[in-house]
């Protein structure tokens, strides 16, 4: 409760306008920035962690638009919701989120920003079972594993089933939650579970698999539906750091350069963290080639289909409508 009672008053703060209390001051907005460290979180988990965001980190491309004496502090934060809390409590400058985490917030209140989007993973339904040969051939009572109910590959496959079926929720009852990597182990291997979705980099694993077998390609709708993930500021962080904004942009920018210009070098760099071949990460690369523009009707089109299933009840903000629309990047 105390806890609540603490965020509760961030939040009407931030709204206020009252000045942020965590860092060091740098000499004020009047620089274009106020303090000498930022602080950015991801999840830990590299299937949420995007390709131009390892990129960012691993070449030290932010540092290079930074004022002199400001440093980069990365951390890994595993639960969605404690990273947004963080964000908006001033623990956090920037967080490497889901876009729904983005129209949730906004839908809520909360003053949170986009800074720059990133391109969504390749997602898909796989089974072992040899009577499924399509994911028409899933029945009630069979299992679908996912790694959580509203994740982006389970919404993904929750809009194929509005379109396919007439009913979004048409599979909700067969799907159990789970660990990835537990996930994994026992589609796999066990009798227990009918179906998984698998998203990249546990999907190579998938391809790789004597035993299961790609039955829907839900990627079109990750990609159609801006089911990626999000760089998120508060607003005030935003309009008090515009330094900071724009050496985040710029450094996106030169990773996504870099990954389409030299994809074989981007691979080795990622392979450090994907362990198999470099070739397999190129392949993925030129699948879906990397971007930090956020889809604006991708974008809506999420919004709208989380506020018809009952995710937000509140009506959600379309991208035009957040304070920073011109600013985003976008497409």
């Amino acid at each position: 409760m105390f806890k609540k009672v603490i965020v509760i008053f961030v939040v009407i703060a931030l709204m206020i306008g009252l000045p942020a209390c965590s860092g060091n001051s740098a000499g004020g907005s009047k620089e274009g920035y106020e303090k000498n460290t930022i602080t950015i979180a991801h999840q830990r988990d590299t299937v949420f962690f995007s390709l131009i965001t390892l990129v960012i980190r691993e070449q030290g491309l932010l540092e290079n638009y930074l004022p002199e004496g400001v440093s980069v502090e990365w951390t890994g934060i595993d639960v969605q919701t404690d990273m947004r809390d963080a964000l908006v409590a001033g623990q956090l400058d920037f967080g490497i989120l889901p876009t729904s985490q983005l129209i949730i917030a906004t839908s809520s209140g909360l003053p949170l920003v986009p800074v720059a989007g990133f391109i969504p993973i390749r997602t898909g339904l796989y089974s072992h079972d040899p009577n499924v040969k399509n994911v028409d051939d899933i029945v009630p009572g069979n299992k679908i594993s996912s790694a959580s109910f509203g994740n982006a590959s389970h919404t993904a496959l929750q809009i194929f089933c509005l379109e396919h079926y007439g009913d979004a929720q048409h599979f909700d009852d067969n799907i159990a939650p789970m660990s990835y990597a537990d996930m994994f182990i026992s589609v796999d291997s066990s009798n227990d579970l009918t179906a998984a979705l698998i998203a990249f980099a546990d999907s190579v694993r998938a391809d790789e698999s004597d035993n299961l077998e790609l039955i829907l390609d839900l990627t079109p709708y990750v990609v159609d539906n801006c089911l990626g993930s999000t760089a998120l500021v508060t607003e005030s962080f935003y309009q008090n750091n515009p330094v900071f904004i724009e050496a985040y942009r710029s450094a996106a920018k030169d990773a996504v350069e870099f990954v389409l210009n030299n994809p074989s070098d981007a691979a080795v760099l990622l392979s450090e963290f994907w362990e198999f071949d470099t070739s397999i990460i190129e392949q993925e690369i030129n699948d879906l080639p990397p971007s930090y523009e956020i889809s604006e009707s991708g974008f809506d089109s999420l919004a709208n289909f989380m506020y018809d299933m009952g995710v937000i009840k509140d009506k959600p903000k379309m991208l035009s409508e957040l304070s920073n629309y011109q600013d985003i990047p976008k497409n």
